[in-house]
């Protein structure tokens, strides 16, 4: 029988297979960007014209690490309900997010000890604080308070009012994810 923990392992190996041809890519194209001429615009102002797609190949790393995270966490906290005859669902507990609900559900409503898990549960907030920066700002931080937040993100840096995702940061995202569902996910077999 298929458990939950093999299929996220597969999920989650697949998603590493795919991050090395990713990251391969990006160096293919971080090189094949430097060769392009700046361009000056109002005889003041230097600039890469938009030809470059380094810039799109973390992020959506980030949004795939997240969605992997989404998917499975729905689908363990739905089972640990059935599995346990309980009342509630995920979706009837309050959070500031849905990791904090996920997890409040898990700890607090099922019973389950999580606390071996907190650095990992730490490193999903950050990456969920990132992929939104991403996907609601285009990955630019406006003000202090959140620019504070993001640079003490391990493996996350800001130029210019942008965040730069580390390659650190991707690897141990993906690790995070993968430690805290596999744990969930082996409490329920």
């Amino acid at each position: 029988m298929i458990t939950f923990e093999d299929q996220i392992n597969e999920d989650l190996l697949c998603l590493a297979h795919y991050f090395e041809k990713m990251f391969s890519l990006l160096e293919d194209a971080k090189s094949t960007e430097a060769k392009v001429p700046m361009t000056v615009r109002d005889g003041t102002e230097a600039y890469a014209p938009r030809v470059q797609i380094s810039h799109l190949i973390k992020p959506d790393m980030l949004i795939n690490i997240y969605a992997i995270f989404d998917f499975w966490i729905k689908r363990l906290c739905d089972n640990k309900k059935k599995i346990c005859n309980l009342e509630l669902g995920w979706k009837d507990i309050n959070g500031d997010n849905d990791p904090q609900r996920y997890h409040k559900y898990l700890t607090k409503y099922a019973g389950m000890n999580l606390d071996n898990l907190n650095r990992d549960y730490q490193g999903i907030q950050s990456l969920r604080s990132i992929r939104n920066k991403y996907i609601h700002a285009g990955g630019h931080v406006f003000d202090e308070k959140d620019m504070s937040k993001m640079k003490s993100i391990k493996g996350i840096t800001i130029d210019i009012g942008t965040i730069v995702i580390h390659d650190e940061f991707v690897w141990s995202s993906l690790d995070n994810v993968e430690k805290y569902l596999i744990e969930i996910a082996e409490d329920q077999t």
